[in-house]
């Protein structure tokens, strides 16, 4: 019977000890994950970088507001979105097209605006211009007077078609 006594103290003292330690070895490893992760991190410029060390992506603040800039491999932007708009870029860099609040722009190779899809007060308008920039043809809903020709296009929907010198060569309504 003391036999019994002593085994089953044994038993007890070692289980006891068996499970102290598997609880001990679960806690440092669930405290070091959790201190190993910052609640807040503050900074003026995150930037994101390739297996080379090539920054691909930026997030920052641009004119107060804050910005997400994308880069190809050679860090060239590609993209860039922030509270103004999106910009997309070509190969070279240069702007080819933009969304703003209220307007879709597309722009040619030395960045000239060659269409435009705009809400406007009067509606929607959808502007095509030539390689200087003048306007080509106007259609949808929009008053805009042509310095050149001095027509004027406000209507709920209004098509007007200009030469290369801005005159108004056919307008309806």
């Amino acid at each position: 019977m003391k036999t019994d006594w002593v085994t089953k103290g044994l038993l007890v003292f070692v289980g006891s000890g068996l499970w102290a330690m598997a609880l001990m070895h679960g806690q440092p490893a669930a405290r070091a994950q959790t201190s190993a992760i910052p609640s807040v991190i503050k900074a003026h410029k995150f930037e994101l970088v390739d297996a080379q060390g090539k920054a691909r992506a930026t997030l920052h603040i641009y004119k107060d507001s804050p910005a997400l800039d994308l880069f190809d491999a050679n860090e060239r932007p590609k993209a860039a979105l922030s509270s103004y708009g999106l910009f997309l870029y070509d190969a070279k860099g240069n702007t080819r097209s933009s969304l703003l609040y209220n307007e879709l722009v597309i722009m040619d190779a030395n960045e000239n605006n060659r269409a435009v899809l705009a809400f406007t007060r009067f509606g929607l308008v959808l502007a095509l211009m030539d390689a200087n920039g003048n306007d080509r043809a106007l259609l949808g809903a929009a008053k805009k007077v042509n310095k050149v020709a001095g027509a004027t296009t406000a209507a709920p929907f209004t098509i007007t078609f200009f030469d290369k010198k801005g005159k108004a060569i056919y307008q309806r309504p």
